[in-house]
């Protein structure tokens, strides 16, 4: 036994209890609870079957666990609550109705609350179970009758924008039975046009189109079983593409917005060409892109590989530096015997000093200039060409990675090594002159 369903129907067929005696409530926390009263005898045969379910069950208005005294000439009440979203029943995922018509109860009050954001809890798809022989078609639904659970497919994009966190679930395909549809359409109509408008000013105006201010009133349209199957089609073609859904969403933005200005109201013949309309515009949006990413393509290789000689470049000129820096070293070192030898009388501390005064200046300057100064400057330069050259990304998402990658990244990093070699060169001078002035 391991499920609260397979409970229920062993305590049915052993002549236990009797369907009818089975009360069962829903809320608008998305939960159901089920009450039906058992004699105590029977109890103890149940209670390990029970005990499966600790966070579920109640016996008498206590958890199973908890054991609590029970008069034994007492009748016994079992409530059994399933909640939707609770992670209890992520594990468990089954809900229990007696018939269709409740059901179908439960349904509305659930479609009417659950947003989006509930969604993000759900990996899989609520299967559903009746107590009485019911032929019901869940297909293309947040609920199934099998065992095959299905992944629950939500676009990723809706997850991720707080904007759509808040509108309700009851607007995605493939959430809403069919055969809830017909009570349920001005609700998901509305819900819909919430997810593909701007926003919408209150509970019946939308503002369709920022750029144009173009709104309309959810009265103005024909509410049909054909027009949400329609929007449903046209809400798959633009979320299921995380990459393009912007794109998609402002081109349908426009198309809707001309239409509802000439025609004054989306009836289900605009509705239906819809989505070829958006198709079509999509494809010319995407073949001018095209063009463009070509000529795009070949500038910014080059650009990159430009890039890639000016950075090698500098970690050259750096390495030059630092020889320079070694040989003046050696040179005020060589210079001080040169002229303790030639002249006795001239202080010692004059040589340290100077390299002092050298090595402290140097230091000042590089500080106020950046130590990293050269492979920011770079850095920049990239972020300037992404932004520059952004279409790309429409349509080879890799490739200014890989350049990034396979060519710049190694110079840079090989950068960012000698400048911060230099650093410390200049900091072991300073070190060095302030120890022999000290010693002078």
């Amino acid at each position: 036994m391991d499920t609260i369903y397979n409970l229920i129907i062993e305590l049915i067929n052993n002549d236990l209890l009797n369907k009818s005696e089975i009360v069962s409530r829903y809320n608008l926390s998305y939960t159901q609870s089920f009450y039906f009263v058992i004699s105590s005898d029977m109890l103890e045969g149940y209670r390990n079957g029970l005990a499966l379910f600790p966070d579920q069950v109640l016996v008498n208005g206590y958890r199973i666990d908890d054991d609590p005294e029970i008069e034994l000439s007492n009748d016994i009440q079992i409530s059994i609550t399933n909640n939707f979203f609770s992670d209890d029943f992520c594990q468990f995922n089954n809900f229990i109705f007696y018939d269709q018509n409740n059901f179908l109860k439960f349904s509305e009050i659930f479609f009417n609350e659950v947003k989006i954001s509930h969604l993000e809890k759900i990996k899989k798809k609520a299967k559903v179970q009746f107590l009485i022989d019911t032929n019901i078609n869940l297909e293309n639904s947040i609920f199934t009758d099998t065992n095959n659970k299905d992944e629950l497919s939500v676009p990723e994009i809706l997850l991720k924008d707080e904007y759509y966190l808040s509108i309700k679930a009851i607007s995605l395909p493939n959430i809403v039975p069919d055969i809830l549809l017909e009570s349920l359409i001005n609700r998901k109509i509305e819900s819909q046009f919430e997810l593909l408008s701007n926003h919408f000013i209150n509970n019946e105006t939308y503002i369709i189109n920022s750029d144009k201010t173009v709104s309309f009133n959810i009265k103005e349209i024909d509410y049909s079983f054909e027009l949400t199957k329609d929007l449903d089609k046209v809400i798959r073609f633009i979320f299921d593409d995380e990459r393009h859904y912007y794109d998609k969403l402002e081109i349908f933005k426009n198309i809707f917005s001309l239409s509802l200005l000439k025609m004054g109201r989306l009836g289900k013949d605009l509705s239906a060409a819809l989505l070829d309309d958006i198709k079509s515009q999509y494809s010319l949006y995407m073949s001018d892109n095209l063009d463009k990413f070509i000529k795009d393509k070949q500038v910014i290789t080059e650009k990159y590989m430009s890039f890639m000689q000016s950075v090698t470049a500098k970690t050259k000129t750096i390495y030059d530096e630092i020889q320079k820096q070694m040989l003046t070293l050696i040179g005020i070192i060589l210079t001080t015997f040169f002229i303790k030898g030639i002249e006795e009388g001239i202080s010692n501390v004059i040589p340290p000093l100077l390299g002092l005064l050298y090595s402290s200046f140097s230091i000042y300057l590089k500080h106020k200039s950046g130590w990293n100064e050269d492979s920011d400057f770079f850095i920049k330069e990239i972020d300037f060409m992404d932004k520059t050259y952004g279409n790309l990304y429409k349509f080879d998402f890799d490739y200014t990675d890989e350049l990034y990658n396979n060519y710049i990244k190694p110079q840079l990093i090989k950068l960012e090594i000698v400048e911060n070699r230099l650093k410390k060169i200049y900091l072991l001078f300073f070190l060095l002159f302030s120890l022999w002035f000290l010693a002078a």
